[in-house]
């Protein structure tokens, strides 16, 4: 496996003909055939364009990493309990944005739905900023 395998695979998977990918990306379709023969690579920044066009990380196009998850979209959410007091505690990361979702045993159901309203703009992908730029 190697990169022009990569870039065949992300343009059949999207159902794209070689012609419709080129026009995307905003090269000619020979150029775009050469990326797939393997008689060129593209600059970083068009590595770059075709991995965000293809929703996929530049390693996984690299062939450095089996997952087509680009490092930036990765979410991390991790659950444990406060030893203390046995609350739950939930932590939320994605593109560098944190979060933390504290629920005491005795938590009502107003204060929940309060907390998981505001934690909602991560989930849709939002980030804190863009969402409260929205309001």
């Amino acid at each position: 496996m190697n990169f022009s395998d990569r870039v065949r695979e992300c343009r059949i998977a999207k159902g794209l003909t070689q012609k419709q990918a080129a026009q995307a990306l905003e090269v000619s379709e020979r150029h775009w055939q050469k990326y797939e023969s393997g008689e060129r690579t593209p600059t970083f920044d068009g590595l770059v364009k075709i991995a965000r066009f293809f929703e996929c990380s530049a390693d996984y196009l690299l062939c450095l990493s089996d997952s087509t998850t680009p490092t930036y979209q990765k979410t991390i959410l991790s659950r444990r309990t406060d030893p203390e007091d046995g609350a739950v505690i939930f932590e939320y990361e994605k593109n560098g944005e944190k979060a933390t979702l504290r629920f005491p045993r005795n938590a009502t159901e107003g204060e929940i739905r309060d907390k998981i309203n505001r934690f909602l703009p991560l989930l849709r992908g939002l980030g804190l900023a863009e969402e409260r730029e929205r309001r």
